[in-house]
């Protein structure tokens, strides 16, 4: 948290007041951004690695019958969508 009252009191000091907290609120919504991207991670790739891995399941299940690990995966992934 000492990250961003740093954040927060270093910035935007050469704006007037009330536009002062508008800016601030911006600054501080991209630093969140960024900095929830590199400690969860990206959701956007996580979702694209579930639906393929969803993918491959389903076309193997189209080729031969799925094993009870892989169903139970295949469920734990449409799950988590």
């Amino acid at each position: 948290m000492a990250d961003f009252e740093v954040f927060w009191f270093d910035r935007c000091r050469e704006y007037p007041c009330d536009y002062r907290l508008v800016k601030k609120l911006g600054f501080l919504g991209k630093r969140l951004r960024q900095w929830n991207k590199s400690t969860f991670c990206d959701h956007n790739l996580k979702l694209i690695d579930i639906y393929n891995a969803i993918t491959t399941l389903e076309d193997l299940s189209e080729v031969c019958p799925l094993f009870v690990s892989e169903k139970s995966k295949l469920q734990g992934l449409n799950f988590e969508l």
